[in-house]
């Protein structure tokens, strides 16, 4: 990764103005390309770094410290890893004006795709495609043929096939621009479609790394970054003055003792988080399988079952920073609200 700190800096200055227009706009995605964001995990052989996860879960998790939207779109930077299961030839293409591919998808709910010669006639509306208005390809989710009873295809088509509803108005990550979107009779040719999580066409440590844990792991890191930004806001407030007169709220046992118990919450779910992460790296480097029946089954990083659970544990740590910041009677004890909207 690149010009991290620059980066940073980029979204700590715009995070508001992400906020007011309900999507990272496109030269903030620009500047996530200038760091390395979106050939984080674009194959060695067509230009990308292939980043081990860990690396990049990392950078995710400090980018949601500072906005939580910024980092929920840029952790579709990992999103490369699906498209490693497009034929290699169909990669070569979309990845011929270099790897800083940024891919958005609404996946979700799965439609019914018409089977044509060579492809497929894609119709329909899709939700929640975060990050879309910056995309350079998108994706939805199709069924069709011989596929139909079986698991969903990903259709990728060029911003120019897609329609964008921007109906995304909410409060939680508003900013992430998580609009729906609408194809009208697209026909997408078959070389352009595949199994998400499926198997993929590049040999390359990263895409032998389970990729539906991963993407559940890209999303768990924002919460991680959201925890850390709740303490530290609750922790620069608890050293104020009241208007009280009382005494400050760091002075009191009780507070500190529930900072730091919130602190012990996030610290251990963070660590184990990690360690499980790079044990399974670990295990793909020397050429192993991870497998839900390996002794890390329980770790997020190999268990499409486990992984989703990663963020309750951060959950109290940050409840008890927002009881924390209402009990100091701080002014602004909203900007500790705006970390769980962003």
């Amino acid at each position: 990764m690149r010009q991290v700190d620059q980066v940073l800096a980029v979204v700590a200055e715009r995070r508001a103005e992400f906020e007011e227009k309900r999507h990272v706009p496109p030269d903030v995605v620009a500047e996530f390309k200038r760091a390395g964001i979106y050939r984080a995990g674009v194959p060695r052989r067509f230009g990308g770094d292939a980043l081990p996860p860990a690396d990049f879960l990392r950078f995710i998790e400090r980018m949601s410290a500072v906005d939580a939207s910024a980092g929920w779109v840029a952790s579709f930077g990992s999103s490369a890893v699906y498209l490693a299961a497009l034929p290699l030839e169909t990669q070569a293409l979309l990845y011929a004006d270099g790897p800083d591919v940024a891919f958005a998808g609404g996946l979700f709910p799965v439609r019914p795709a018409e089977r044509v010669d060579g492809g497929y006639r894609v119709s329909g509306r899709w939700r929640f495609a975060s990050g879309c208005t910056g995309a350079d390809v998108l994706g939805v989710g199709i069924k069709a043929g011989d596929n139909e009873a079986g698991r969903p295809l990903t259709a990728v088509l060029r911003p120019e096939h897609v329609e964008i509803d921007e109906n995304w108005d909410a409060i939680g990550l508003r900013g992430t621009g998580s609009h729906d979107l609408v194809v009208r009779g697209v026909v997408v040719p078959e070389e352009w479609t595949f199994v998400r999580g499926g198997r993929p066409t590049v040999d390359e440590p990263l895409y032998r790394y389970p990729t539906v844990p991963y993407a559940g792991q890209v999303l768990a890191v924002v919460g991680l970054g959201v925890a850390r930004a709740a303490l530290d806001h609750v922790m620069d407030q608890g050293a104020r003055s009241t208007y009280t007169g009382a005494p400050k709220p760091a002075d009191r046992a009780t507070y500190r003792i529930a900072v730091g118990q919130a602190e012990a919450q996030l610290r251990s779910a963070r660590g184990f988080f990690y360690e499980s992460t790079e044990d399974a790296w670990s295990t793909v480097e020397a050429g192993d399988p991870t497998t839900c029946s390996s002794p890390m089954s329980s770790s997020p990083s190999c268990c499409p079952c486990c992984w989703s659970s990663l963020p309750f544990p951060t959950s109290p740590a940050t409840r008890r920073s927002q009881r924390g910041s209402r009990r100091s009677g701080c002014p602004t004890a909203g900007s500790c609200r705006s970390a769980w909207s962003r």
